[in-house]
């Protein structure tokens, strides 16, 4: 795949959406081996779309969580492993605070939030282009 088409590709990725569908008809779940993520026992399954696309996704056996997912794309195999939850209240939404990401078993990087919010506003002044002349 060339890279514009990668590019685009991830930039409208996150494989997740995969999991709301999974109970969907032409769609399959299959369990897979179980395993520990980062010293967290996983459940594994892995679901298969009409396709054929397969995603894993480890789900923390305590908790619930997903704690990892797992899915072929045109730059190899891609993990991310999901870690320090906080549960917001109003409204009530799950957000992991540490992702890290790896691309055919090596780790590329991991990114942390330090806060999270739901539904709150975002200045304007965001989506525009940067007056330092690096803009196209």
């Amino acid at each position: 795949m060339p890279k514009a088409e990668a590019d685009a590709y991830w930039a409208n990725n996150f494989g997740f959406g995969i999991i709301r569908q999974a109970l969907n008809d032409g769609f399959r779940i299959e369990r897979a081996p179980d395993t520990n993520v980062e010293g967290h026992p996983v459940r594994m399954i892995r679901i298969i779309d009409p396709n054929g696309t397969r995603t894993l996704f480890g789900i923390d056996r305590d908790s619930h969580y997903i704690r990892y997912m797992g899915f072929a794309t045109p730059r190899g195999f891609h993990v991310r492993t999901y870690d320090d939850f906080v549960m917001l209240d109003n409204p009530r939404w799950l957000q992991a605070r540490e992702v890290s990401l790896y691309y055919d078993g090596v780790k590329a990087n991991t990114v942390y939030w330090k806060t999270v919010s739901v539904n709150a506003p975002i200045d304007g002044q965001i989506f525009k282009a940067p007056k330092s002349g690096l803009a196209p």
